[in-house]
């Protein structure tokens, strides 16, 4: 099962991301990550700002199936934060 774009506006993304995939990136994770898709797949200028996590707002576990919200901006990432 592959991560997907459920919903997605100007300022946010809701994607589902399967079981069994990981969501950010670190040094001990060799496989493909939720990030390194997102990347992969789009062109956000807010992948370009680490201190952002590509957008990622929350994680989920790895063996937790779910939605993640994923910001495409700055301020939107700020504003989730927020909450």
């Amino acid at each position: 099962m592959r991560p997907r774009i459920l919903f997605e506006d100007q300022d946010l993304l809701i994607v589902f991301k399967p079981a069994g995939l990981v969501v950010n990136r670190s040094q001990t994770i060799k496989e493909e990550t939720l990030q390194d898709w997102l990347e992969a797949s789009l062109q956000l200028p807010i992948f370009k700002f680490s201190s952002y996590r590509s957008g990622i707002v929350h994680r989920l576990d790895r063996e937790t199936s779910g939605l993640l919200l994923v910001a495409k901006t700055r301020d939107a990432f700020k504003k989730l934060q927020a909450q």
